[in-house]
């Protein structure tokens, strides 16, 4: 009993963190999350309003029910706050605690040792790959109730997270070992009658999209829901891995490559959340946004002169907003990518306009001859790889008839043919930046050591 309580208090709260996450990130579609519940207690914190209200509602209806058996003699009205509160409060209070009834759990089939069975060290195997998992689950997530909430550490999390999927292994092991000596195989459907499978009708309550639908959860072999949990553990790993990151470029391709390979929107939606952290938006908890943008801006030929100025601070900050959604946009669905896409393509072809125009005021207000477009070839480069993402994701789709893939492919070497020369130019703007900097600090060093020089040649004279 102890077992199974802690093992459903454990499956609440994986579903509580889960729902926190997706609905903080915003990236899902109504095919990929239910958003409605349809009146489900996730048993979140006192304090949540949906809760209250869908428990109001709860007890409203079984004293109504308790109000009519009393008309009829049954049971009397007096009975139904104490029913109510017995039915929908004491299991909530229990199960609201996974922390504390697994251990507790886990300390009372230890203690019994050899004595517990096999079944139970299955069930213990469960319970530690469980814990384990949210463990991981927590120390990546943020911004939750307080009864999930966890020390933001994506270390720890990772090692939770391959701890994880050795137990999930070693429950496999164990399973198909004791199948075997029976003559069984672990190949076997865990629902084996289509009849005894869960046939559910989906409605509006649960299905925001609308119309009514049928969701047959499908039969799924032992060997498979294991193998599922540890793909899930090593994606999540691998999450850790993107939220450690630090530079700009590699931010980017992590987020993108994630984006590609993960059709479960709990992983996407966890870069989400991590994405942007506290109140001066660090990224990944790191370095803050306009920082890590306006380093990417110099290393691609922005001189620090124009970023110091009024202008060149105005235009950064107003490409904050834009730069995070292109590198979230591979991390929604498919469904949805090709036109956020299009919208951010729309976007950075009006800001390289506006970076064009910044670049002209710098160069009037400094007295620099000649043109100089230093914002405007950067905002090029995004524009360009927005460009080439957009057709990317289009074939990655099969959205282009066969014989429009030879056009396609053309615009997409023209693109990054583009892309790659402009890239060279800059650099190699940068590198004479960088050597004119390195003949500044040469010759001021030079006129200090004079400086100096001649003041010691005076005090000797004296």
């Amino acid at each position: 009993t102890h077992a199974l309580a802690a093992l459903a208090s454990l499956t609440l709260a994986q579903a509580r963190v889960a729902h926190a996450v997706v609905m903080l990130a915003d990236i899902y579609e109504d095919d990929d999350f239910l958003t409605n519940t349809a009146g489900v207690d996730l048993l979140g914190p006192e304090g949540d309003p949906q809760l209250q209200q869908r428990r109001k509602e709860k007890q409203e209806e079984q004293q109504a029910e308790e109000g009519q058996n009393g008309e009829n003699g049954e049971n009397g009205g007096n009975g139904a706050p104490a029913a109510a509160e017995a039915v929908v409060e004491l299991p909530g209070d229990i199960l609201r605690r996974p922390d504390d009834l697994v251990a507790a759990a886990i300390d009372r089939l230890e203690a019994q040792g050899e004595a517990r069975g096999a079944d139970l060290d299955s069930f213990l195997l469960a319970l530690r790959a469980q814990r384990a998992f949210f463990r991981g689950f927590k120390g990546l997530a943020q911004d939750l109730p307080a009864e999930d909430m966890a020390t933001h550490d994506p270390a720890g999390a990772q090692a939770s997270f391959a701890e994880a999927a050795e137990h999930f292994r070693a429950l496999f092991t164990q399973l198909e070992a004791r199948l075997e000596a029976q003559g069984q195989s672990a190949e076997f459907d865990v629902v084996k009658d289509e009849d005894e499978a869960f046939d559910i009708y989906f409605h509006r309550g649960l299905f925001s999209n609308g119309g009514h639908r049928r969701v047959p959860f499908m039969k799924v072999k032992a060997s498979e829901a294991c193998d599922k949990w540890v793909s899930l553990c090593d994606l999540l790993r691998e999450v850790c891995d993107v939220v450690r990151l630090r530079g700009f470029d590699t931010i980017r391709a992590a987020a993108r490559e994630l984006g590609r390979r993960s059709t479960n929107v709990v992983p996407r939606s966890l870069v989400i959340v991590n994405l942007i952290r506290g109140e001066e938006s660090r990224v990944f908890g790191s370095l803050p946004l306009s920082l890590l943008v306006r380093e990417y801006m110099r290393s691609l030929g922005v001189p620090v002169s124009f970023l110091a100025t009024n202008e060149g601070f105005e235009l950064l900050q107003h490409c904050l907003r834009l730069v995070l959604d292109s590198i979230t946009a591979p991390l929604y669905s498919r469904t949805v990518v090709r036109a956020r896409l299009q919208r951010i393509l729309e976007e950075w072809a009006e800001f390289q306009r506006i970076a064009s125009m910044t670049d002209s005021l710098i160069t009037q207000r400094m007295g620099i001859e000649g043109e100089h477009r230093y914002f405007h070839q950067w905002a090029l480069t995004e524009v360009l790889r927005t460009q080439a993402q957009y057709l990317e994701t289009g074939l990655e789709m099969g959205l282009y008839q066969p014989q429009e893939l030879d056009m396609v492919y053309w615009y997409l070497d023209y693109t990054m043919n583009a892309l790659l020369h402009i890239l060279s130019r800059l650099r190699a703007v940068r590198m004479k930046l960088r050597e004119a900097e390195l003949r500044r600090e040469a010759e001021a060093a030079a006129a200090a050591a004079t400086k100096k020089g001649k003041k010691k040649g005076k005090k000797k004279k004296k």
